[in-house]
């Protein structure tokens, strides 16, 4: 699937997206995310990641372990919830920014996209490895080695 097709069929809402953060995590870790944006939402996370668990571990020595147990449930959800969703917007909207960026996701398996369906995205693709390939259990099949 070319880089316009993808841009077409988001926009249009007939395919979807998936992020693999921690993918992501090692593209950022390794230096091969460029985009600044990106680049600041995957550090930020991380730095709260971090900081749920110092706290987490402040929380085991200083309560109860049931208590510190149940605070970090709670703490761990809330950062999942409120954050995972928003850094996933921001390298979907990389992704269909910057072309070369979309290319490095694809290509490590960071960025997944899916059809809703047969839709006109998947006829428009002029390459014979695009996102027809993919969905097909045949192709997908040979290309694991599996059946």
């Amino acid at each position: 699937m070319k880089h316009n097709d993808f841009i077409k069929g988001y926009e249009s809402g007939k395919l979807s997206c998936s992020v693999s953060l921690v993918r992501m995590v090692c593209l950022l870790l390794s230096g091969r995310i460029r985009e600044l944006k990106v680049a600041a939402a995957l550090v930020c996370w991380l730095l709260g990641l971090l900081c749920l668990g110092g706290l987490s571990g402040m929380g085991f020595v200083y309560w109860p372990p049931a208590w510190a147990a149940l605070v970090n449930a709670v703490l761990l959800s809330v950062l999942a919830l409120s954050s995972i969703h928003a850094i996933s917007e921001v390298i979907v909207s990389g992704a269909l920014a910057d072309e070369q960026f979309w290319q490095v996701a694809v290509a490590e398996c960071a960025l997944w996209f899916f059809a809703h369906g047969e839709s006109d995205v998947l006829a428009s693709s002029e390459t014979d490895n695009g996102l027809r390939d993919s969905l097909d259990p045949r192709t997908v099949g040979l290309r694991h080695r599996t059946h």
